[in-house]
């Protein structure tokens, strides 16, 4: 199935395949909004994509990475040396209250912000100052950027099995 007609769960698990051959885990947070989605990454690098029992155990590295459905997609092999391996999705749903962490971010320019709802209950509207200085920016990362800010985020965590 193409990734642009995958539906993805709010929950539903899924395995990032880092350059090093370990892997990285984390689940969706907000599916139903069309453009993006919110997902949350764990403290956590694992040497199979399997994600471990305990993992809703496991702190959270990154609680509010957005990305596309590239990530899922399937590369042609000269993409991925560059864009990184497909990301895995697995049949494991979070058990815990699933939303995002954060429901309003800021989207569009410095010159014109504004405030969104990732929820989309409220209409976009102009964002005052202290909501830029407070709120942190929409927008999200594609290949290979969503994989290297999980990456940084993860570089001191051991790998376990």
């Amino acid at each position: 199935m193409a990734a642009s007609r995958r539906r993805f769960q709010q929950g539903q698990y899924f395995s990032v395949p880092l350059t090093n051959g370990m892997f990285a885990h984390g689940y969706f947070t907000e599916v139903d909004n069309g453009q993006m989605y919110l997902t949350a990454i764990h403290r956590l690098v694992t040497r199979t994509a399997e994600p471990p029992a305990d993992i809703e155990d496991v702190p959270l590295a990154i609680p509010n990475l957005r990305i596309s459905t590239a990530e899922f997609r399937r590369m042609k092999a000269h993409e991925e040396p560059y864009l990184g391996k497909r990301w895995i999705l697995t049949n494991r749903i979070h058990t815990g209250e699933v939303a995002p962490f954060e429901r309003y971010f800021i989207l569009g320019s410095n010159s014109n912000p504004r405030v969104w709802d990732v929820l989309r209950r409220e209409a976009p509207r102009p964002a005052t100052e202290e909501e830029r200085a407070r709120m942190e920016p929409v927008g999200f990362d594609i290949p290979p950027g969503t994989r290297v800010t999980i990456e940084t985020a993860l570089a001191e965590v051991e790998p376990r099995d």
